[in-house]
């Protein structure tokens, strides 16, 4: 099951006694934070886990339909280590 950013702005919301746009503010806050502050690097929230940026290697690809080479640029990754706390609730 997922859950959706709106479920999650509601949960905070009411976990803080607060209304549900005050929830969505916060929470579009954080997201906007860890965005921004990415592009420079990691953040580390305790007892949850780290997210980083890997740059990958630019590499030729290849159509398998006309089996045309092209070049597919290196960009920027986001990736999400957890913490061996978080691990432990999950398992």
């Amino acid at each position: 099951m997922n859950i959706t950013k709106k479920e999650i702005s509601s949960l905070v919301s009411k976990k803080i006694n607060t209304t549900n746009d005050e929830g969505s503010l916060i929470l579009n806050s954080f997201f906007n934070i860890v965005q921004k502050e990415l592009q420079h690097k990691n953040i580390k929230l305790s007892k949850f886990g780290v997210f980083y940026t890997k740059k990958t290697k630019s590499r030729i690809g290849r159509n398998p339909k006309t089996m045309e080479a092209y070049k597919i640029p290196s960009v920027k990754k986001v990736f999400f280590r957890s913490s061996k706390i978080t691990k432990d609730i999950l398992n």
